[in-house]
């Protein structure tokens, strides 16, 4: 994560810790607090684009597979030689 988007992210909750929950920011309770937020979002983040690369991945092999049936079931010509 850039420098920037972690001050932004920063900025962010402590503004929500201030605001919402009366928190004063630096406070270690409030660091505390907004480090276990991140993780959470990070985890969550990492859940979903390994739940996405296992569909992609799901769905790529069921092209794969069907490529390849429809292949075979095709005798081989040289026609498509000519786009090379």
């Amino acid at each position: 994560m850039r420098s920037s988007d972690e001050e932004d992210l920063r900025f962010t909750f402590n503004l929500m810790a201030k605001n919402i929950m009366s928190m004063d920011p630096g406070e270690p309770e409030t660091e505390k607090l907004r480090l276990d937020a991140m993780t959470v979002e990070r985890d969550e983040y990492q859940e979903q684009v390994k739940r996405n690369m296992e569909v992609m991945m799901k769905d790529f092999e069921a092209r794969l597979r069907s490529e390849f049936t429809t292949q075979e079931s095709q005798p081989f010509s040289d026609d498509h030689l000519d786009d090379l």
